[in-house]
């Protein structure tokens, strides 16, 4: 369970979010401005990919008074200090690739971690896309992934119950605190976004309003979350998706995944049990009944007798 809900990175330590349907419903009564989405995939063969999203939000640029030259000037700042996100990301992990070298966990085509360049997705989205190439890959960039799962329901000696739930909880990503800046992680992504506006004067501050998404996608149809919506994808992953708002992403930070799976030592003495039971009801009802047969030809041999 704990190599399957993994964290999404060394610094940016990050888990997803959680909070009630309607506390997001009246949040999305104030418009939203495009969206920043972290993606989390976690394939069969153990890779696992992540990726980060953003919309550019070109019509509120131009709502806002930007010409079309101003838009791609926007464009190719953000598009920097995007990549200055994915080249944080790469010193952090080739710092503890330097504390331990292995060439086979080693960053770049062919190792343990392939970082994307950032490019447009389409017309609208811009991002970067990193993969760790196997579960070990995962393992080896976080050594301390699993010390920050709260599991609960572990199975002992006395656990009685039949079915155990494990869970892994934590905190979203958004709501993460980056020591080096004093911001949450919510914040630092959204000031890309306006400082990008400020290179052509352009104030977004009171109208930038992104949806905050964490998507975590597993090839296990057995794990569950309290995720706001869930869907199967042609990549053949179930997909978690929670999304929150600049206003409650972290008033409503804690998030958790689970699975439920029979506890094998109680269930298999209750097999034991009830295939005891089912002798022993075999024995008396077998003893019964002869005793009941016995009864009724001994009455009709003694009423045989009589009648001679």
């Amino acid at each position: 369970m704990r190599k399957i809900i993994l964290v999404l990175f060394a610094f940016l330590l990050p888990l997803f979010l959680v909070g009630s349907g309607e506390a997001f419903a009246q949040e999305q009564e104030k418009q939203t401005t495009g969206s920043i989405k972290i993606q989390t995939l976690v394939y069969a063969d153990g890779s696992v990919s992540q990726g980060f999203f953003f919309s550019l939000n070109s019509s509120l640029l131009k709502e806002l008074g930007a010409s079309e030259s101003g838009i791609v000037l926007f464009s190719s700042s953000y598009s920097t200090k995007i990549n200055h996100l994915r080249n944080l990301l790469v010193a952090s992990f080739y710092s503890i690739y330097m504390q331990n070298p292995d060439e086979q966990f080693a960053i770049g085509d062919g190792g343990g971690l392939e970082f994307g360049a950032v490019k447009l997705y389409d017309e609208q989205t811009i991002g970067f896309q990193m993969l760790f190439t196997s579960s070990e890959a995962w393992q080896y960039y976080h050594p301390s992934s699993n010390q920050g799962d709260k599991e609960e329901g572990e199975e002992s000696g006395e656990n009685i119950e039949f079915i155990t739930t494990k869970t892994s909880s934590g905190e979203i990503i958004f709501s993460q605190n980056l020591s080096s800046t004093n911001q949450t992680v919510g914040e630092y992504l959204t000031n890309l976004y306006l400082d990008s506006c400020e290179q052509i004067s352009i104030n977004a501050q009171d109208i930038y309003y992104p949806l905050l998404v964490y998507e975590y996608g597993v090839s296990s149809s057995k794990i569950h979350s309290n995720a706001d919506s869930i869907f199967y994808s042609e990549l053949g992953l179930y997909h978690h998706v929670w999304q929150r708002t600049l206003d409650n992403y972290q008033s409503e930070n804690q998030i958790s995944i689970y699975i439920k799976q029979v506890n094998k030592q109680w269930w298999y003495l209750t097999i034991i049990c009830v295939g005891v039971g089912t002798v022993a009801i075999g024995f008396a009802g077998a003893a019964i009944y002869n005793k009941f047969k016995n009864k009724k030809q001994n009455s009709f041999i003694d009423k045989k007798n009589s009648n001679h």
